[in-house]
């Protein structure tokens, strides 16, 4: 069996992508180890742990998420804490999470490791979109020195040169079955929204609270942490019906749905991820029977029309309104989207697709 590096250039909080694929190599037989950057220095007591069999040291050097160019110093000082620990190391794989764990692990591999371009997202997107300039050529840069690339879906394959696509292997975000629980959704007197996931669409989660708060028909409730969380829960407190919980476990994910009548998927449309990419929560909702309220003109609102699944809103605090009117004054329709969510309930589980891995780890 092989031994695996990763590198992550977050805390390991746990990362529920990079968890999911370190589980599963470990169960495998794989040796891995996880080097992390702990920006917010929350884990200086955890430096060195394991958690289900994987290894996971930590590097607490301290920025301010979110900063831009100001993390560089400390980013710098990290790719400098990987090679000391990596550069003179044995191990066969070095896999790096996103662009900048892939910028660490060329600097910081050792000699004969094969690097895996582990592409969570579409690069050349909000943000960093006006760096295109930039970050399409070092993208290119080391898709070429990839042993092997892995993406989430097919928008991650435009400007990938032709050599590149035969490294592919496609590795979409879906949830568990071991997630699921008895589904035993709970009565309310009011139709609940809930967004369960990273809280750092600020404009998104906004406008959900302006369009649905102090309205008695509805209850919102943002589960998570992120970014934007601070401000979220500030606002939350001008309105009667809206709840901010924080940070939460996988094993409180089935109550969250248990617990809610339309899930919120619904991301500001000006990022281009947003519009192509397809969150795990939206096929955790389908797994938990809940109807999803979705960005229009997204690959997410294609999903929803072709197994008529979820509702499609505009991105605007007027949108959401509307969209949550009708869907109240339409419990018919929102039943009949979860007897179509039955039909595909276990069409993309996690547990087939992550064998997607052993192209990699088995070649």
């Amino acid at each position: 069996m092989a031994k695996i590096n990763m590198i992550l250039t977050n805390g390991f909080d746990p990362d529920i992508r990079v968890y999911k694929e370190a589980k599963y190599l470990v169960e495998q037989g794989h040796k891995v180890e996880i080097f992390c950057w702990d920006r917010e220095q929350k884990y200086v007591e955890k430096q060195d742990s394991i958690v289900d069999g994987i290894r996971i040291i930590r590097y607490a050097i301290a920025s301010q998420p979110g900063s831009g160019f100001r993390q560089l110093p400390a980013f710098f000082k990290f790719i400098k804490r990987c090679q000391k620990s990596l550069k003179s190391a044995e191990y066969d794989y070095l896999h790096c999470h996103d662009l900048d764990g892939m910028i660490v692990g060329y600097f910081a591999k050792n000699k004969t490791a094969k690097l895996i371009f582990d592409m969570h997202e579409y690069y050349e997107s909000g943000r960093m979109e006006k760096f295109s300039f930039i970050i399409r050529p070092m993208v290119r840069f080391f898709q070429n020195k990839s042993y092997k690339i892995i993406a989430v879906n097919n928008t991650q394959t435009q400007n990938m040169r032709e050599e590149n696509i035969k490294k592919l292997v496609y590795l979409p975000n879906y949830p568990e079955k071991t997630i699921l629980k008895n589904i035993e959704k709970t009565d309310s007197e009011s139709m609940r929204i809930t967004y369960s996931g990273y809280v750092r669409d600020y404009e998104a989660l906004s406008a959900l609270m302006m369009a649905a708060g102090n309205d008695s028909r509805f209850e919102v409730t943002i589960n998570g942490d992120g970014g934007c969380y601070d401000q979220i829960e500030l606002d939350a407190k001008h309105y009667n019906n809206v709840f901010v919980t924080g940070s939460f476990t996988h094993d409180q994910i089935a109550d969250f749905y248990n617990n809610t009548d339309v899930s919120f998927c619904l991301y500001n449309n000006s990022d281009f991820n947003h519009k192509t990419a397809i969150a795990t929560k939206f096929f955790e909702s389908i797994m938990f029977l809940t109807p999803l309220l979705v960005a229009k003109d997204t690959a997410m609102e294609e999903m929803c029309m072709k197994y008529n699944i979820g509702y499609g809103a505009y991105d605007t605090v007027e949108g959401i309104r509307q969209a949550l009117d009708y869907l109240y004054q339409n419990p018919a329709l929102i039943e009949k989207f979860r007897e179509n969510m039955k039909k595909i309930q276990f069409n993309f589980c996690w547990e087939t697709a992550v064998k997607k891995l052993d192209e990699i780890y088995m070649s």
